[in-house]
């Protein structure tokens, strides 16, 4: 993916035309058999002027500007006597009985990897399906906030995100903070939008919200995220690092920091895994209900945001490659440019930590009733502020996890 991307070119026997050898050109006729046509003169071309066409072939890259050399070749360009196109049209159509054995014939054969259907969503029809609600107000529907923050080299991005029953989401607001992280103006913006009261929709909440929860990823300008995180409270901001491989949306967090020792320092800043891979697959699966789903469990409201949003969300999709014999399923870019998606699965990941999933319809019914469920908390003596020692306002006991208690086994074999 980060290679130079070199397909081998080979010229057609009619026009020359130098060209990558494709499956859309595999053309089948019953009487005949199997051949190719041309890309450019549309002409022809039977199995046995491969030979010549592999002999004047030549290795051209797609990206020449990067350093890593990278090949692909299909199986179309197997020799004469190896494996031939017939038997690539065969494979293919026995194939199409069975999704797995196309799946594998996609890989095997053409050498390319599988995309999942219907796994990444259509961007214009969530633009076309956003609602008409104003930026920065939480929608009635909206009990708790959360917030994914993204570091870029130059600048943060942010997505607020509103939660509600049944784990249906509101988005409050996207922000762009065009400073680099390296600059105290990044940093300070970023408290101002963490400690913004957002107003509420509902008549029956008239005070508004404000975020519970802020989750900023630390894969870039670790050193500053760490820094800013450290003076916030923990109750309300965690730094977090996407795990692809992660069998579990939200791993236990691990200390980071250490002394001069090389020792981890138990106050230090603490890390969490965020399986990346399994909120995304969760997050398309909401993505691509309908309209006439609003009601169901996981349904995503949005504002009339630009077009790129959108794009932005929708910007990767589920592969299935074959490594070693092995299906492997890896998350790839459609784009560029994907800080949309990444801010949406941080913000999911803060609800996990705030314990949303676990809270019974009992719990919700406080909330929605309007019924008090915040309280003041001081800072615990175990993870000291620098800053401040400002009360924050917390979730109570409905999002406070329980850890259970570790079983310690004694030996009295020494004792004998």
């Amino acid at each position: 993916e980060h290679s130079d991307q070199r397909q081998f070119h080979v010229p057609c026997p009619h026009c020359g035309e130098m060209q990558v050898l494709v499956w859309s050109q595999v053309c089948f006729d019953d009487a005949k058999g199997a051949f190719y046509k041309c890309i450019s003169c549309s002409q022809r071309i039977d199995e046995f002027a491969k030979t010549e066409m592999l002999k004047n072939g030549t290795w051209i890259a797609k990206h020449s500007d990067r350093s890593v050399a990278g090949f692909h070749l299909s199986s179309l360009y197997s020799p004469v006597g190896w494996f031939s196109w017939q038997q690539a049209v065969v494979n293919f159509k026995q194939a199409q009985k069975n999704e797995t054995l196309l799946k594998v014939w996609v890989n095997t054969t053409l050498g390319e990897p599988w995309v999942d259907r219907g796994e990444s969503p259509d961007w214009e029809r969530l633009y076309e399906r956003a609602e008409d609600y104003p930026r920065g107000v939480v929608p009635k529907g909206g009990l708790i906030l959360t917030a994914g923050v993204d570091v870029q080299k130059d600048r943060l991005e942010c997505e607020i995100v509103a939660w509600g029953v049944g784990k249906e989401s509101w988005s409050v607001d996207y922000i762009v903070i065009p400073h680099a992280p390296s600059t105290a103006e990044a940093w300070q913006k970023l408290k101002t939008v963490l400690e913004e009261v957002y107003p509420s929709g509902d008549a029956a909440n008239p005070k508004g919200l404000s975020i519970s929860m802020m989750a900023i990823d630390a894969g870039y300008a670790t050193q500053e995220v760490y820094n800013w995180v450290r003076q916030q409270n923990p109750y309300k901001v965690m730094a977090v690092k996407g795990m692809d491989r992660a069998l579990i949306p939200l791993s236990s967090p691990s200390r980071v920091e250490v002394n001069v020792g090389g020792r981890k320092l138990s106050r230090g800043i603490k890390l969490w895994p965020v399986g990346v891979s399994l909120l995304k697959s969760e997050l398309f699966s909401w993505l691509k209900q309908s309209k006439s789903e609003e009601s169901s469990p996981g349904y995503a409201h949005f504002p009339k945001y630009d077009p790129e949003y959108f794009k932005q969300l929708t910007a990767e999709q589920l592969v299935t490659k074959i490594v070693k014999g092995y299906a492997k399923r890896e998350w790839q870019k459609l784009r560029e440019r994907n800080e949309a998606l990444d801010c949406r699965v941080y913000a999911r990941a803060a609800a996990l930590a705030l314990g949303m999933d676990r809270w019974l319809p009992k719990q919700w019914n406080q909330l929605i009733n309007n019924k008090k469920t915040l309280k003041e908390k001081k800072e615990p003596a175990e993870a000291p502020l620098e800053g401040p020692q400002d009360k924050v306002l917390e979730i109570s006991k409905l999002s406070k996890p329980t850890q259970p208690r570790q079983r310690v086994v004694r030996s009295n074999w020494m004792a004998r």
